[in-house]
């Protein structure tokens, strides 16, 4: 991308040297740097910007509403107001909650402070140091002449005019951003942030703040240690910018008048802590909702029970945690008993203390918690900052450390109560380029936050922490060619051991052995003793001395992951050649359980797993004859939906299915009642009678299947089994693209299986019954190499039948392709430098001439809207990016509207008819009246705004507390439904809505 549009000035962009000049006793500095700058945006038009730039970023950065979070920070904020130059712009103070320590001004005097740098400060004065800075910004107004910049070089703009002038000159921006370089000065950033720190030092002063704070916030975020450089570091480049920023701070300071000083008055201390305090440990700020015409709310009943991945018995077999996408439930073993649920959408596993009183957890935003198992409340809350971000960490399990390979290649250790880095490993493991790239493309790929290419394991006690190499840590990664996805995987060939004692913070030094040991799966046996498995010979596997490596015991043993119990002389396998887990007897040497899911944990004979009707049961093995024996039950409280895969609307709005990964079900909306619970299937059609069509994927070994429920007619079964890999289930329609490619590739992995076969009949058995091809990096590209795509044939079906509908044949490029059940049509979309697309507009004269005007630019796209029900092309449009300055995430069409969900957070209306763009808004999740020109898109967490699709203004709003999960208008356009991620369903009549 040639340019980023500024939609924020950052408190920690790196800034030139700041120079204080002569003032009047506590005077405001003056403004110099801006001092002659074309600003096309009067006070009252910069607002409107702000607003139209707040409706952009708010979804992304999930503004907190919630009245005492950001009464405090306006407080501040105002204090300081007070010492600014007069101005005609009204300030707006937000807190959001994303995991990085930053506050940042957009135009119109919106500042944003986010929750982490609130756990980040130390007191008011610091707080007040930040919003003194962002104020700077915002009173010299710095976003808006940078926005006059882009505007007047980019789209030729002199003028602008009312809000939906700006808001339209701001979209033709975002569309055109890549088309012209605009060339920015290299001090031009660093001015802006020198004059923001001029300004804000004397505000914060003048308002009775120290403004040493500022400074002392700033060593800590950058590290400086004090360290502020001088001539000769300056000379030879080695000052780091940010000590000279340091430096130049210092030096502003100290050039105040004392008048300022001498007025410090401003409180700071226990009212500071205890609102710190709240949003730190708040883990759920609830919204208000504001509703109307509303005809029905009900919540589904029974909920969607989330599926439970992980469990762990605490070290005194007391308690249980029981952890799901949404949250983590603690029960007690004796009673078997449900005590208290922790509500997180972020949580890695969460873990015990060595002595079982407090629960541990972290966030892949690096939020640690600790809550207190006799309290049932939070007694830490801290937000890690780490400069860098994090590839893969892990959390102690008393709460106290955390570990962190960075993006810098170093693996760091912090103390989690100061944020101090107490040992860091500069170059830790450096991967090649290819690697990087495998890991960024897998996580691209994959619902995962963090790659998981080392071994990281604290001993049971919590003192020691190691490191050892991946070794079969594969690196999995997905690839469609020809319309079939193909699974890839390669080992990391890392080499990186490290082991420290934490409560002696020392490195500790590893023999060759134990090494040589953890450069596979491994895991604590005790205290003082490893379980590896050797590699190269499964058979030399065994336990080892730590931190010696000498051999204590030598036994066959592999997988990809262990794990011990707090008690029991056994090991839990994942996976195993049959199951997800396997346990696995130390003496006996001989597995002696396993289970259907990877959720189990156990504490000597006793062991916890999820029933396949979404039911805790805690368990008792018998050792004579090996069989567990159930001997308590319990279900779980409510959670939100942690992540839909499928879901489907019967026409008339009176039945709801949907499923997450491994559970779905079918509800009664006209009572909320549950009436199918299935395992997980992942397509779903409700036909008009109230059948249920739904698309089971291969499970153990159950091939893939077509179901059909009638809960009306009392009516389930299997339809029969879906050969067809590559089939998609979109609603009514099964969808398959096959070209000449996927013959070849098909091919090429017959033989490749046949020789493999041939050379180890053993090894490749349960390969056969894998629903993806496997083969590693070499196989593939072997497999791969000298094939590309070519002529497809896009086939579709009746899911109800399973008869031809249509088929289309693609003589050169198979498009991207996306169904709409709710509206019954098709999407295709080929860039417009493709060859198919090419051919396309030389027969259609309408796209000939269009093309002239808009020229065929990369990153341009041709689409063609299709009736779903026979292929009948309703309408063709050129779709132009400002060569890819947007690109299409989702697509769908209803009546002559194409609506599109871009790249910026936009969703863009088209008529297809007149083959032009109508309107754009801010947001993600769309829905459009089939009947009427209104469209509902959810602009920020919550929040469902009505708009008018002939002018493009906002009619109305909609407030949930729970985010929207999906929302759909009835076929007759008289009814609006949302279902929000509590599992709370809405049914809104669109009459009672203010449509003009």
């Amino acid at each position: 991308m040639k340019n980023k549009i500024p939609f924020f000035m950052t408190l920690f962009l790196l800034i030139v040297p700041i120079a204080v000049s002569a003032q009047t006793p506590c005077a405001p500095p003056e403004i110099v740097f801006n001092k002659t700058a074309a600003n096309l945006f009067d006070a009252t038009q910069e607002m409107y910007l702000g607003e139209i730039v707040a409706e952009t970023i708010e979804k992304e950065y999930r503004v907190i509403d919630d009245a005492e979070a950001a009464s405090y920070v306006r407080a501040v904020g105002e204090k300081i107001v007070k010492h600014l130059p007069p101005t005609d712009i009204k300030f707006r103070f937000s807190v959001v909650d994303v995991p990085t320590v930053n506050a940042f001004t957009i135009a119109g005097g919106r500042i944003y402070v986010t929750r982490k740098l609130i756990a980040f400060v130390h007191s008011e004065d610091e707080l007040a140091g930040i919003l003194g800075h962002e104020l700077g910004h915002a009173i010299v107004r710095h976003a808006a002449i940078d926005m006059s910049k882009l505007f007047r070089e980019v789209l030729g703009v002199e003028k602008v005019g009312d809000r939906q002038d700006i808001f339209e000159k701001y979209n033709q921006l975002i569309d055109r951003q890549n088309t012209k370089r605009v060339k920015i000065d290299r001090n031009h950033e660093g001015d802006q942030q020198l004059e923001a720190d001029r300004i804000g030092l004397f505000a914060m002063t003048a308002a009775g703040y120290d403004p040493r704070a500022f400074t002392t916030a700033w060593e800590r975020l950058t590290e400086t240690k004090g360290k502020t450089g001088g001539f000769f570091s300056d000379l030879f480049g080695s000052t780091r910018p940010e000590e000279k920023r340091l430096r130049e701070m210092l030096k502003a300071i100290s050039t105040l008048p004392a008048e300022c000083l001498d007025k410090k008055t401003a409180a700071t201390g226990e009212s500071f802590e205890k609102w710190q305090s709240y949003m730190v440990t708040t883990s759920n700020f609830r919204r208000a909702e504001k509703i109307k015409a509303l005809i029905a709310k009900k919540s589904l009943n029974p909920y969607l029970r989330g599926d439970v991945k992980y469990f762990q018995f605490s070290p005194d077999g007391a308690y249980i945690i029981a952890q799901d996408a949404s949250g983590i439930n603690v029960l007690r073993r004796e009673p078997f008993e449900f005590v208290f649920r922790i509500e997180t959408t972020d949580a890695k596993p969460a873990s015990f203390s060595p002595d079982s009183k407090y629960i541990s957890f972290s966030t892949y935003g690096l939020r640690v918690e600790k809550w207190s198992l006799e309290t049932k409340k939070p007694v830490m809350a801290r937000e890690v900052y780490v400069r860098g971000d994090c590839w893969q960490s892990l959390l102690s399990p008393d709460g106290k450390f955390l570990v962190c390979y960075t993006g810098r290649w170093s693996l760091d250790i912090f103390d989690v109560e100061t944020n101090e880095r107490i040992f860091t490993k500069e170059k830790a493991y450096v991967p090649s380029y290819y690697e990087a790239y495998l890991w960024s493309f897998d996580l691209s790929q994959s619902d995962e936050q963090e790659v998981n290419v080392f071994q990281m394991h604290y001993s049971p006690d919590g003192r020691y922490f190691l490191m050892g190499g991946g070794g079969r840590s594969y690196n999995v990664s997905y690839r469609q060619i020809g319309g079939i996805w193909y699974m890839r995987t390669s080992n990391a060939l890392v080499n990186a051991f490290i082991g420290y004692d934490l409560t002696s913070k020392t490195e500790i030094k590893l023999g060759d052995d134990l090494k040589k040991a953890i450069s596979a799966p491994f895991t604590f046996y005790s205290n003082e003793k490893v379980i590896a498995e050797n590699e190269t010979d499964p058979e030399k596997s065994g336990i080892y001395d730590f931190p010696s490596g000498a051999r204590v015991e030598k036994f066959y043993l592999k997988g990809n992951s262990y794990a011990r119990p707090f008690q029991g002389d056994y090991l839990f396998v994942r996976p195993t050649t049959t199951n997800p887990v396997g346990v696995y007897d130390l003496k006996a040497k001989k597995f002696i359980a396993a289970n259907k899911t990877a959720a189990l944990d156990g504490y000597g004979d006793y062991f916890v797993s999820e029933g396949k009707d979404g039911i805790v049961e805690l368990l008792r093995l018998d050792r004579s004859t090996l069989k567990m024996n159930e001997i308590g039950e319990l279900t779980l409280p409510k959670n939100n939906f942690g992540g839909v895969r499928t879901l489907a609307l019967a026409p008339n709005l009176d039945w709801l299915a949907l499923s997450e990964e491994m559970r779905g079900a079918a509800w009664d909306l006209k009572t909320g009642e549950m009436k199918v619970y299935s395992r997980g299937f992942r397509g779903s059609f409700i036909d008009a009678d109230g059948s249920i069509y739904a698309d089971f994927p291969y499970f153990e070994k159950e091939p893939r299947f077509l179901a059909l429920f009638n809960p009306t007619k009392d009516v389930a079964g299997s339809l029969g089994s879906i050969e067809k890999k590559n089939v998609r289930q979109y609603g009514p329609y099964f969808v398959q693209i096959r070209t000449r490619l996927d013959e070849q590739i098909e091919k090429r992995l017959q033989a490749q299986r046949e020789k493999d076969e041939k050379d180890d009949k053993e090894k490749n058995k349960d390969d056969k019954e894998k629903p993806e091809v496997e083969v590693d990096t070499t196989t593939s590209f072997q497999i791969l190499s000298g094939l590309s795509t070519e002529d497809g044939t896009l086939q579709v079906e009746d899911v109800r039948t399973k008869k031809p509908l249509w088929s289309r044949e693609f003589p050169n490029e198979v498009p991207r392709y996306q169904f709409d059940p709710a509206d019954e049509t098709a999407v295709l979309y080929w860039k417009v430098t493709s060859k198919a697309a090419r051919e396309t507009i030389k027969n259609d004269a309408v796209l000939r001439e269009r093309q002239k005007t808009l020229g065929e630019k990369e990153g341009d796209y041709l689409v063609e809207v299709l009736d779903a029900n026979n292929g009948n092309v309703r309408g063709r449009l050129l779709i132009e990016t400002g060569e890819g300055s947007f690109s299409i995430k989702r697509a769908f069409a209803t009546g002559d509207w194409l609506t599109i969900i871009d790249s910026e957070n936009r969703v863009l209306v088209y008529s297809i008819s007149k083959g032009e763009i109508r309107q754009r808004f801010f947001g993600g999740n769309a829905a459009v009246c089939p009947t009427r020109p209104v469209a509902a898109v959810e602009n920020s967490e919550g929040q469902l705004s009505v708009y008018d699709l002939e002018t493009g203004r906002k009619t109305d709003e909609l407030q949930f507390s729970s985010a929207v999960a999906y929302a759909v208008f009835g076929r007759d356009g008289k009814k609006l439904f949302v279902l929000t991620a509590d599992q709370t369903y809405y049914l809104f009549n669109v009459d009672g809505l203010a449509l003009k």
